[in-house]
């Protein structure tokens, strides 16, 4: 009869003790300042915006002065961006990564580059059109999309 009075005693205090709470699940990670104003920038190529910025000559000059603009340095082709910063599963990019796609046939070559705006929007330019924003979870893009790559860290 002690033993259990003194187990049922010890049950008790163990449950009235404070019980440590759970760790918080980590969402999302808001993007740098930086990450931000590099977007910002991006967003003013837009023909719409008239900033009297110069047209860029391809996507990966795009990209080149979106980021040089903010005093980041990245290559000015699209294979060598393919290769910048570090890879990103595409359910973890954030505005600013930079988005690698083949292009007109489906593969894994890379010919074509963006900038995720944020909002599964992003960035490009596109001869003929200039800088446009379009939404990457459409069917085309969708299924050319290689790569994310994130130099901004």
């Amino acid at each position: 009869m002690r033993r259990s009075a003194l187990a049922a005693a010890w049950l008790l205090a163990a449950c009235a003790a404070p019980q440590p709470k759970p760790a918080p699940v980590p969402g999302p990670a808001a993007p740098p300042p930086l990450a931000e104003q590099v977007v910002k920038t991006a967003h003013a190529y837009l023909p719409e915006e008239d900033s009297g910025r110069d047209e860029p000559s391809d996507p990966a000059d795009f990209l080149h002065q979106a980021f040089s603009e903010n005093g980041v340095l990245v290559p000015s082709s699209i294979e060598a961006l393919s290769l910048a910063g570090v890879r990103v599963p595409s359910t973890e990019i954030r505005p600013a990564d930079i988005l690698i796609f083949s292009g007109e046939r489906v593969s894994r070559i890379a010919e074509h580059a963006g900038l995720y705006a944020g909002k599964g929007t992003f960035l490009h330019y596109r001869p003929g059109y200039g800088v446009t924003l379009e939404r990457l979870d459409l069917p085309y893009y969708k299924a050319r999309l290689i790569t994310a790559r994130r130099v901004i860290l």
